[in-house]
């Protein structure tokens, strides 16, 4: 069952729909496609915070390369019904369900930031039907690997919080999303400034800034337990290895990412079969969205050809 189709206020920023799936649990699953209807389709994932909103303002770069994008809200986030006690090894499950429903047997699949670990997940339970993915300043698993010890201050506290002490951060988070809503100019301003200079140029672009916050929103939209819950689950064991996946992956980070350290893709790099790692100098945190259509590009292209490999077996 789906709820009605909503159109984009503005024509020119390409075909869009907005609409929803009652799972056999009776649970919501809310997504979105854009883009050519009749396109190849691409899944991707948004990141934590964030919804099936978190996808670049204009859907005529998914158009022009004939790619019907799907993005789809994770439980407890934006529209999606919140599902208690699930790890992100039960995800394939629902996106299975979507594609299913969408009529979509083979895909392309990305995703980036906390969305990554989502990706790995559903590469691991598909694979037969994903065609190549993308990780894009992905998280890596942060259960046994040293790898929170990595991350920068305010955020390695955060993941810190929702590791250890998960009640601390369920307080702290409707006192954000309440100061985002009272002043969202004020709560940019402090985004920004624990950014670097490449970063905050992401904020200059009206459109993107408005994405940035309309997602984190409408990722909190039901209140702080799917946010907060996301948070706890990527600390923890995911359910999925990483090593296991058996499709073709590249991995993207910017070499300026002041959220997500390159060592969590340098690792993932290192584990995952035949994975390509491209490190981008000059770039931060939002290359999904300042590089979108070259993300769109890679994803509906054919898989190159294998690089030879080096000593260790890794390919180069």
């Amino acid at each position: 069952m789906t709820a009605p189709d909503h159109l984009p206020n503005d024509p020119s920023r390409g075909w869009q729909r907005l609409a929803s799936l009652r799972l056999p649990d009776g649970r919501n699953l809310a997504f979105c496609e854009s883009g050519d209807p009749g396109g190849a389709p691409v899944l991707l994932y948004h990141g934590l915070p964030g919804s099936r909103l978190q996808q670049h303002p204009d859907a005529t770069l998914a158009a022009s390369l004939a790619l019907r994008v799907i993005t789809v809200d994770r439980p407890g986030c934006g529209d999606s019904t919140f599902q208690p006690g699930r790890r992100i090894a039960d995800w394939p499950a629902d996106v299975a369900a979507l594609l299913d429903h969408l009529g979509v047997e083979h895909f392309a699949l990305g995703g980036w930031s906390g969305g990554g670990p989502y990706v790995i997940a559903t590469a691991a339970a598909m694979p037969g039907r994903i065609t190549r993915a993308l990780l894009v300043s992905s998280l890596a698993p942060l259960d046994g690997t040293g790898l929170l010890e990595s991350m920068d201050g305010w955020f390695r506290t955060v993941f810190a919080m929702a590791r250890h002490t998960p009640f601390v951060l369920d307080a702290m988070l409707p006192a954000w999303r309440a100061a985002i809503e009272r002043s969202p100019a004020a709560f940019l301003r402090v985004v920004q400034a624990g950014l670097g200079a490449d970063e905050r140029a992401f904020f200059r672009d009206e459109g993107l800034r408005s994405l940035f916050l309309r997602s984190i929103l409408d990722g909190a939209a039901q209140g702080h337990r799917g946010p907060g819950h996301e948070l706890r689950l990527v600390t923890r064991d995911w359910g999925v290895d990483p090593s296991s996946l058996r499709v073709p992956v590249d991995i993207w980070h910017g070499l300026r990412d002041s959220t997500v350290p390159v060592a969590m893709s340098q690792y993932l790099a290192s584990v995952i079969p035949g994975a390509r790692l491209r490190l981008i100098p000059g770039e931060g945190h939002f290359i999904a969205f300042t590089r979108w259509r070259e993300v769109l590009e890679t994803l509906a292209s054919p898989l190159p050809s294998p690089s030879p490999p080096d000593r260790a077996g890794r390919l180069t």
